[in-house]
């Protein structure tokens, strides 16, 4: 006799019993695989013969004659360990099986939804279901990014629901913001044998942008302007941009730092006159993301590349919609700066959302250095799976839709998170479409030369992957020294592909990584 418990699910039942998933269902006819309930007994034949010998001798005809007066006793019992396919979850995330439970059955979910939360926790066990029966989406996959994918691309549909400008006056933009503040992408760990990290708050008013930088600098001047004056003029409290700095043990020993005494390393000055930080924007849409999010991921590249990294907590749409991020992007490049670093020893990175606004960045670094006549460009670029821009147009955002775990959201829709970044609650009129096509909203449509060396690091399923494409070509053309921009695309890989750190890809990607801030 099977005892159920919570988190057990029927193919793993099977498996460990030495029979089929098939064989288990005709065994208990009308069994809900998902909606097992704890205590419910299942009944296991002893030593299962085949299916086939054990049709053909009568078992099915009996099952079906006498469902309500089975022999129980001639069960195999058996004690199911608790969670077997969705502890493989818990553990993959830092929990146990039971806060896993607790995190998806008693929490309020993004949206209120009642039912969200408990329905992407059955999409993660129907993944992993389809997984075993089912097999691999794509040949190099293992179970790790096959249920992430399906996971993240269930929850990403519930938080951009389809909408229309129709309704566009009943869109309370700031409940939408409040959602994504209440679940934000859950926090990282930082390995204790990786590195060590800090805060670091950035006082705006020591480091903000002067106006008369910012003529001719397109569909930002007016409310960059606007926002340098909310922050001159707000003199009671000035505004602070939360940060983190991050120092490996890698980068520590280049400078003679040991573990035991490691303070000096989260000091925000350089190291050496020479000594190279990076300056990191994550990812999430331009509506979540923050550096606790990122802290793994990035200390995985760190440690290859043998960098600090200081990463910020930038403003999020749709409160706070374009060009805000671009405003506390300048002001962390400035702290730096104001801090020590000269500005060709600064490297950007960013993933996503982030990569979009490095590339931004650079063009208002570009921008400010031609008014001023000083030196203002960074050392390079680090670009994983950047968004292209808010036009997008590739035949991958539907061939790759199956596999990648963003999803498009047209940009008909003012729920879609390029509409929620740029001019929320605005019509998606001819101004509009003539408006996002501004190269600080979509590079590839302006003048990309005099661009520091740049890599870019894609998956081959993403769906953002044509335009990606189409970004890295224009930049080969604007910039045509030979090995200043370099693109690597990765065989049946996702979006930020990065952040599977045991996948060989991701090895992979690092060491080239490390290869590129070497050259430098």
């Amino acid at each position: 006799m099977y005892e159920v418990r919570r988190g057990d699910y029927c193919y793993k039942i099977a498996q460990d019993n030495g029979i089929s998933y098939d064989q288990l269902l005709r065994q208990n006819p009308g069994l809900s695989c998902v909606n097992l309930q704890v205590g419910q007994s299942i009944c296991l034949i002893p030593q299962s013969p085949s299916w086939d010998d054990w049709k053909g001798n009568g078992g099915w005809n009996d099952w079906n004659n006498n469902a309500g007066a089975r022999n129980l006793d001639s069960c195999r019992p058996y004690v199911v360990k608790e969670g077997d396919l969705c502890s493989r979850i818990a553990a993959a995330n830092g929990l146990t099986f039971s806060e896993l439970v607790d995190l998806n059955e008693n929490t309020p979910n993004w949206n209120e939804t009642p039912a969200m939360s408990l329905s992407v926790y059955f999409q993660a066990c129907k993944s992993m279901l389809g997984y075993f029966i089912g097999g691999k989406m794509l040949p190099s996959w293992d179970m790790e990014i096959q249920v992430f994918c399906d996971v993240v691309r269930h929850r990403n549909k519930q938080l951009f629901p389809e909408s229309s400008d129709k309704t566009i006056d009943d869109i309370d933009y700031d409940k939408i913001h409040e959602g994504f503040a209440a679940r934000p992408m859950p926090p990282s760990k930082l390995s204790i044998d990786v590195g060590v990290y800090c805060a670091h708050n950035i006082t705006v008013s020591d480091c903000n942008l002067n106006p008369d930088w910012l003529p001719g600098i397109g569909v930002a001047e007016d409310p960059l302007r606007s926002l340098v004056e909310q922050d001159t003029t707000n003199t009671s409290a000035s505004r602070q941009i939360p940060g983190e700095l991050l120092a490996c043990w890698s980068a520590c020993a280049v400078h003679g730092i040991h573990r035991n005494s490691h303070e000096r390393a989260l000091e925000m000055r350089p190291l050496a006159d020479t000594e190279k930080i990076v300056l990191c924007l994550h990812g999430g849409s331009y509506v979540t993301g923050s550096p606790a999010s990122h802290r793994e991921v990035l200390g995985k590249l760190t440690e290859r590349i043998k960098l600090r990294c200081f990463i910020i907590d930038y403003r999020l749409a749709p409160k706070h919609p374009f060009p805000a991020q671009l405003h506390d992007a300048f002001i962390a490049f400035q702290y730096l700066v104001n801090c020590g670093f000269k500005p060709h020893n600064i490297v950007l990175a960013g993933d996503s959302a982030g990569g979009h606004l490095c590339i931004n960045l650079v063009l208002l670094l570009r921008h400010i250095a031609k008014a001023t006549d000083k030196q203002l460009m960074p050392a390079g670029v680090m670009l994983f799976s950047p968004l292209p821009g808010i036009v997008l147009h590739g035949a991958s955002l539907h061939a790759n839709t199956f596999f990648d775990y963003i999803c498009p959201t047209p940009l008909e829709w003012p729920t879609s998170p390029l509409r929620l970044f740029y001019k929320p609650g605005q019509i998606y009129n001819d101004e509009y479409r003539q408006e996002i096509c501004d190269p600080l909203l979509t590079p590839a449509f302006g003048d990309l030369s005099e661009f520091p060396p740049t890599i870019i690091q894609s998956g081959s399923s993403e769906i953002l992957i044509d335009d990606i494409r189409e970004l890295y070509e224009k930049l080969k053309l604007d910039n045509p020294e030979h090995g200043r921009i370099l693109w690597e695309e990765y065989p049946e890989m996702v979006h930020v592909f990065h952040r599977f750190l045991r996948r060989p890809e991701s090895q992979a990607a690092f060491d080239s990584l490390a290869k590129f801030v070497a050259s430098l």
